[in-house]
């Protein structure tokens, strides 16, 4: 469950939300186009075919398959994946990325400023300079005068990061060393080799970056990494399952329990425990 006792947490959240959405869609239409698949029209609106059929079973999975949450939570987050299919095509994925990271690092000021629990001004520091350095330095400096300029070797690099993803995933604790890579190196490689999908595919790992600042800045302990040491290969797999299908009811519905002071359930370590919201 996502901390509460600031609004850092649940701002960075929600931008981790919005940019896994989009970037997730963002690839279902390349790969729609790429396949060369129809396009579905509803209501005069047309949708390449992949994101629209995903964006349909996900919202009936939230609306219909999770029946603890309040009506309103699994209608926000329905809603949600609605405006995701309604936007992908439109938004800029580079403007989202760079939109993101900057409203990350203001929240984080004014939270210092305002918030009632403050994080260590280091991490602070360190997590501002990272979130504006790269999408604002960096990867536009590197679009600017080295975009596709390995495209020659394209595919032996998409190769060589999916083979070092392989790895990392296989280790004992593999959270940190296959999301930091995925995050910054995947990306580096997409403006360098010029795939665009490689640069939708490591929008998932830029949000699983920023919650993961989010719950350093908070000093708890983030979502995977607490699962990751849990023995049980097998519940580690279906909570974290449940975990990425589930994440837009898991927050709604803790915004809601923390407007209202209701008390919820936690996960831990894949066992159940009751929380003060």
């Amino acid at each position: 469950r996502p901390p509460r006792s600031t609004l850092f947490p649940y701002t960075t959240l929600f931008r981790s939300l919005v940019l896994q959405l989009l970037g997730s869609f963002k690839f279902l239409d390349f790969l729609s186009q790429t396949w060369s698949l129809d396009r579905v029209t509803v209501l005069g609106s047309s949708y390449p075919l992949l994101t629209f059929a995903t964006a349909s079973i996900w919202s009936l999975v939230l609306l219909l398959a999770s029946a603890p949450c309040p009506a309103m939570v699994r209608l926000t987050s329905a809603a949600c994946i609605v405006l995701a299919l309604i936007n992908s095509e439109s938004v800029s994925l580079l403007a989202l990325e760079q939109f993101t990271m900057q409203t990350i690092a203001g929240i984080l000021f004014l939270n210092q400023i305002f918030g009632r629990r403050k994080a260590p001004l280091p991490k602070v520091f360190a997590a501002v300079i990272g979130l504006n350095l790269f999408p604002l330095v960096v990867f536009p400096w590197l679009h600017n005068n080295y975009f596709a300029i390995l495209v020659p070797y394209s595919n032996a690099i998409c190769l060589g990061f999916g083979v070092l993803l392989c790895i990392t995933a296989c280790l004992r604790n593999p959270v940190e060393p296959t999301v930091i890579p995925g995050a910054l190196l995947g990306r580096v490689l997409s403006v360098l080799s010029g795939v665009p999908s490689m640069h939708i595919f490591c929008c998932s790992f830029m949000a699983s970056l920023m919650q993961g600042i989010s719950h350093i800045m908070t000093g708890e302990e983030a979502t995977l990494l607490e699962l990751q040491s849990n023995p049980d290969k097998s519940e580690r797999l279906r909570f974290e399952w449940a975990h990425v299908n589930f994440f837009p009811n898991l927050l709604w519905h803790s915004v809601f329990q923390s407007a209202f002071g209701i008390k919820g359930v936690g996960v831990s370590r894949g066992n159940l425990q009751t929380k003060k919201a």
